[in-house]
């Protein structure tokens, strides 16, 4: 019987140990960012883009608006004190977190169809940008070490949420980067006559004129 009771007792000692395995383990590929770096979030064309690679362009999205309407927040119908989630957007149809989400899916289109055109197209950054991005990085491991962070990773998960991480950041800036150079070298190298700006006005005058 003594036996047979301390075969039970270890049969169910295993089986807690075991499940305590299994919950660390969970825990720790929770909190880890794997799934966020392989989890896809959108498409574009066939090009998946990463959970981890769509925070950022969400929150980016949310700190362009922020910035560039400080003053008029209020008329919006945003506080941005109140989770995004449970405020209604000003169309009313939807709340901010989700029209942050399409804004940041739309930004992942255009600078993905311009900077897939790039790529095709053999377009290099120049030194002036890569410098300005390999700055980047480096204001980011500063940035990391003043604010206490144990790695430059946790500080990025700390703004741009699990799954964050140098390679993913610098991914986005350099897509980011080639995407605007080009498509400003791509404006400068296209040239109008009057004459073709006047015909061509006149054939959609709405689309170049606002009264």
């Amino acid at each position: 019987k003594e036996a047979k009771k301390l075969r039970l007792y270890t049969s169910a000692f295993v089986a807690v140990i075991a499940l305590l395995v299994c919950v660390a383990l969970g825990a720790t590929v929770i909190n880890s960012g794997i799934i966020e770096r392989n989890t896809t979030a959108v498409k574009v064309g066939e090009e998946p883009i990463s959970a981890a690679e769509m925070n950022m362009y969400y929150i980016e999205t949310i700190n362009e608006f922020y910035n560039a309407n400080a003053n008029y927040l209020a008329m919006y119908g945003l506080d941005p004190y109140t989770a995004l989630d449970q405020q209604r957007s000003s169309d009313g149809t939807t709340s901010w977190a989700d029209y942050f989400i399409d804004m940041a899916k739309e930004d992942i289109r255009n600078n993905y169809a311009i900077y897939n055109s790039a790529v095709e197209a053999g377009y290099q950054l120049s030194e002036s940008d890569q410098a300005n991005i390999d700055e980047l990085m480096a204001d980011m491991d500063e940035a990391a070490a003043s604010g206490g962070y144990s790695s430059t990773n946790k500080y990025l998960e700390s703004i741009y949420g699990t799954g964050a991480n140098t390679e993913t950041y610098k991914h986005v800036m350099e897509v980011m980067a080639v995407a605007s150079a080009y498509y400003a070298d791509y404006q400068d190298s296209l040239s109008y006559s009057a004459d073709l700006l006047a015909s061509t006005e006149a054939k959609n005058p709405l689309n170049y004129n606002h009264y």
